[in-house]
């Protein structure tokens, strides 16, 4: 087996694989924060919509309970 020596300053490769790691670690603190801001959107998205649905069954069940009554009122 044959090795190949690199010429290259261990202090140096120790500092960038220093960077790498730090780098690496801003990076999933980054996703971590994307990831509970999207959930965070999501949710409030969810609960703006709630109402919305419950004013429309809301709304639908009125209808038919006029329609019903009105149908039944005239005949």
């Amino acid at each position: 087996m044959d090795y190949v020596v690199l010429n290259v300053n261990k202090r140096s490769v120790d500092r960038d694989l220093d960077v790498y790691r730090n780098l690496l670690s801003k990076l999933l603190q980054a996703k971590e924060l994307l990831k509970e801001y999207v959930d965070r959107e999501k949710k409030k998205r969810e609960e703006r919509t709630e109402p919305q649905k419950a004013n429309e069954a809301i709304k639908k069940c009125l209808g038919e309970y006029l329609y019903s009554h009105h149908v039944l009122n005239y005949q």
